[in-house]
């Protein structure tokens, strides 16, 4: 079994933690899906490749301000057009335009015709976000209880450090490796491509890059971390954070088409344990990386320390009601 939790956490590090990934994990936060996705369910998030009506889509949407999660009932000329399964009409005749290809996210990973769906995702996936210190010591806790088990049932009379150890510092190592990379602040900026000249800080003018000023809620850095700031879409030029404001100048590229165009903003920071000179170019490679090492070499010296001065010592005792083969019964 231990090979299972190894390859668990693996995949859980490769598919929901690489923002890179293919696929994507994601939850719906109204009803406007139910019954099919209910709120607060998480689903998968593929490529959308060919869009076909009963599609279900994560798209974008310039009004709402945010992304939403419907399907496709139609598919026309200007866009699709879009419900969610618990709504009485269409987007589109809410007032809605139709949803243009570029909107899209993603489409929802089905098994047939059917959504994959974790009831209640999002909840656990808050949860963790806003308190994962104490999420990930009721992991730690979880996997000691699967370890024991597993060896008091073998017969052992006895559970050792080394038995708990290794899978405890992996699952420590990628569950807050995953805290810091999921639960990173992000803000979506989303910038109006327009052929009319404007003078909002939000418009584009047409076949020319811009520059704008963000104000972006990064606050002050708390002592003995690293903080990197990277943009998706955008390229900062310069930041000048304080403790009541973070405002970043950035450039976007020049658009060709009129159209939204997204920018994404995000905060990382991470416990000085290695040096920002080592945790910076790992940054730059990924994110994921960063959080990775500098988590493997605090538990790593954890589990270094534990095994040198620890390692061999009982830490649960279990009494045995088998008998002896040997003994004949009376």
């Amino acid at each position: 079994m231990g090979r299972w939790l190894y390859l668990v956490a693996v995949v859980c590090l490769a598919v929901f933690v690489l923002p890179s990934s293919p696929i994507q994990l994601s939850y719906v936060y109204s009803d406007s899906m139910e019954p099919t996705i209910g709120e607060g369910d998480g689903y998968l998030l593929v490529p959308a490749g060919t869009v076909e009506s009963g599609d279900v889509l994560t798209f974008y949407s310039e009004e709402r301000g945010e992304y939403a999660t419907h399907r496709v009932v139609a598919v026309t000329e200007d866009g699709f057009v879009t419900q969610g399964d618990n709504n009485p009409t269409t987007d589109q005749r809410a007032g809605y335009p139709p949803v243009t290809r570029d909107e899209v996210l993603g489409k929802v990973a089905t098994v047939g015709t059917t959504p994959v769906v974790f009831p209640r995702l999002g909840i656990a996936i808050e949860f963790v976000q806003e308190h994962w210190r104490l999420g990930l010591g009721g992991l730690v806790a979880l996997f000691s209880l699967v370890t024991i088990s597993r060896e008091t049932t073998r017969g052992r009379d006895v559970v050792r450090l080394r038995t708990l150890l290794l899978p405890l510092v992996l699952m420590a190592v990628v569950g807050t490796s995953a805290a810091f990379v999921l639960g990173a602040p992000a803000a979506v900026a989303t910038f109006t491509v327009t052929d009319t000249p404007s003078a909002s800080e939000l418009s584009i003018p047409v076949g020319e890059s811009a520059t704008r000023t963000l104000d972006v809620d990064i606050g002050e850095q708390p002592a003995y971390t690293h903080q990197f700031i990277e943009t998706n879409g955008m390229a900062i030029e310069s930041t000048d954070a304080t403790a009541e404001s973070g405002a970043l100048r950035v450039q976007i590229p020049a658009q060709s088409e009129p159209g939204p165009y997204r920018g994404e903003v995000r905060l990382y920071r991470y416990p000085a344990i290695v040096p920002y000179g080592v945790v910076a170019p790992l940054q730059a490679v990924h994110p994921a990386v960063a959080a990775l090492t500098t988590m493997s070499t605090l538990f790593g010296a954890i589990y270094v320390l534990t095994w040198v001065f620890v390692d061999g010592k009982t830490v649960l005792q279990v009494q045995s009601r088998r008998r002896p083969l040997g003994r004949r019964l009376r």
